[in-house]
């Protein structure tokens, strides 16, 4: 996370994005949803790679029709969409102060 494009600040809720990171801006609920990323060809599957510390106080969730539908997917685990589509946005839901994440890559065909 470099930068507040990383973020979209409409749709995020408590949320602080700072020194590469993002975690609750305070007490222990908070919502980042990224901005729409558009691929080439319709997305049928995902794999989500996450860094960072108390994940296990993490729910994550993608979208492949722009927020529309979300489906929550587990860290490191294949996953196979429901709603497929082009226009991806990732969701995390953090219910701890502790949660920090470094990191999120969404692999994707």
């Amino acid at each position: 996370f470099n930068s507040s494009s990383d973020m979209d600040s409409v749709a995020s809720d408590n949320v602080t994005l700072s020194g590469g990171e993002i975690y609750p801006t305070s007490g222990t609920s908070a919502t980042y949803i990224r901005p729409t990323k558009t691929a080439a060809d319709e997305v049928t599957t995902v794999y989500l790679l996450v860094v960072g510390e108390a994940l296990p106080n993490a729910t994550f969730s993608v979208s492949s029709d722009n927020g529309n539908t979300w489906e929550t997917v587990v860290r490191s685990t294949k996953t196979s969409l429901t709603v497929n589509g082009k226009l991806l946005r990732i969701k995390i839901l953090m219910s701890s102060a502790n949660v920090r994440i470094k990191s999120v890559a969404l692999l994707y065909s």
